[in-house]
């Protein structure tokens, strides 16, 4: 009994401590910001969404086409390849063109067409 009330303890730790309501709210007002070129208010808004929802794809994603806007591409580079290892089934192709993209400003054109060809191939239709 006290195993299965240390499972149900950890389990709904773990639970509470994610609120995807909650990331997506501070996302939407993190792309309002971003669209009034308040970048550096967006990857606040951002960081405390992945506060709230860690591995929340859309944060991942919106910061990381923020960093990008900055010109700071590794670390745009960084988010894009969290959101990629940890929302593998969700809708990643902008992550991906923001991925690849900043392959390219940093001048590595051997990863940034591996990368665009990936995103050619998962969403054939998109690009």
């Amino acid at each position: 009994m006290k195993k299965l009330l240390l499972a149900f303890t950890l389990l709904t730790t773990v639970v509470v401590g994610q609120n995807p309501a909650e990331a997506l709210r501070l996302v939407k007002d993190g792309v309002k910001m971003h669209d009034a070129n308040m970048l550096e208010e967006a990857i606040k808004l951002y960081e405390e969404a992945l506060k709230v929802d860690k591995n929340n794809y859309l944060a991942l994603s919106e910061i990381a086409m923020t960093y990008s806007q900055l010109g700071d591409y590794k670390k745009a580079i960084a988010y894009c390849e969290l959101a990629i290892k940890t929302n593998p089934k969700e809708d990643l192709r902008y992550t991906y063109l923001t991925y690849a993209n900043s392959f390219d400003h940093l001048k590595d054109s051997k990863k940034a067409i591996a990368t665009y060809n990936k995103a050619i191939n998962l969403y054939p239709d998109f690009y």
